[in-house]
């Protein structure tokens, strides 16, 4: 576990070192992606490089988006659908070791 972050609807998330991200599973959450948990938590995979699956730091931002930075690169997902969590590969990274991510008040993401 590198984070753990609660997003606007109360729910709990963890960046894992290899496995993306995994939201703890809640009776409130619909039966489709309750079926898909491993335990008590449904993972979610950025990308088939696993590489890529090592994140270090998770954010919520004020829009509800999902963010996700990793040492090759950041990540943002929309929650709108959490059965189809898609991510999006907003920047590249060839190597590197971030650890910080950050929503400044103008909404820029640091």
């Amino acid at each position: 576990v590198n984070d753990v972050a609660e997003d606007r609807e109360g729910r709990f998330w963890v960046a894992t070192n290899g496995g993306g991200v995994s939201l703890l599973v809640t009776g409130e959450m619909p039966e489709e992606l309750r079926r898909k948990a491993k335990g008590k938590f449904v993972n979610f995979r950025l990308t088939d490089f696993q590489e890529n699956n090592q994140v270090n730091k998770i954010l919520f931002d004020s829009s509800g988006n999902l963010w996700c930075l990793t040492d090759f690169g950041l990540y943002q997902a929309s929650l709108d659908d959490l059965v189809n969590l898609k991510f999006e590969l907003v920047i590249n990274q060839k190597s590197g070791n971030s650890h910080a991510l950050f929503e400044d008040s103008q909404r820029r993401i640091w």
